[in-house]
């Protein structure tokens, strides 16, 4: 369904001023440790889900925590020196302090359960090859613009009406 009476390009220009207003875009971003998720996805067979609890019942993925990690490396599995860092804080019960790479606006609804597991969307469509990745990328893989949501949304038939997402 078309948003009546806002032009593709106009909500184009809107969802761009928007971005820079909200400032979802941050600059570079420096994880703790250097989680290297090719290990862990191609290596030692672990889905998305395995780390991000939530992603099939809620809005938000979830970050992984201390006891996620402790499942694995309550003890040093090998002799990284990220692996460490981690079970550092897995020993001394303290939260991992992961800075946020993705940031949607107040302004818009998301919801990971309604893509992931309804829509049935792979993690890589927005967030890009980040299960390629040998360590945390700075930035996000794939802007996640209004546009690059509306094309999504117009391929797969869902609703493109702005209240569908926003606010």
């Amino acid at each position: 369904m078309k948003a009546i009476g806002i032009s593709r390009a106009a909500r184009r220009g809107c969802a761009a001023g928007l971005l820079l207003v909200s400032g979802c875009w941050q600059g570079s971003t420096t994880q703790p440790i250097q989680f290297n998720h090719l290990l862990h996805m191609e290596e030692v067979g672990l889905e998305c889900t395995d780390c991000h609890r939530y992603v099939k019942r809620a809005e938000f993925a979830g970050r992984p925590t201390v006891d996620i990690c402790a499942e694995c490396h309550e003890e040093l599995l090998t002799d990284s020196a990220q692996e460490a860092i981690l079970v550092e804080y897995i020993q001394a019960d303290e939260a991992i302090p992961w800075e946020r790479l993705y940031e949607v606006p107040d302004h818009v609804y998301y919801s990971h359960r309604r893509h992931v597991a309804v829509a049935k969307i792979d993690c890589d469509v927005c967030h890009g090859k980040i299960g390629r990745s040998d360590r945390p990328p700075q930035r996000p893989l794939q802007r996640l613009t209004m546009d690059f949501c509306l094309v999504c949304h117009e391929q797969q038939g869902a609703s493109t009406d702005c209240n569908a997402c926003h606010r």
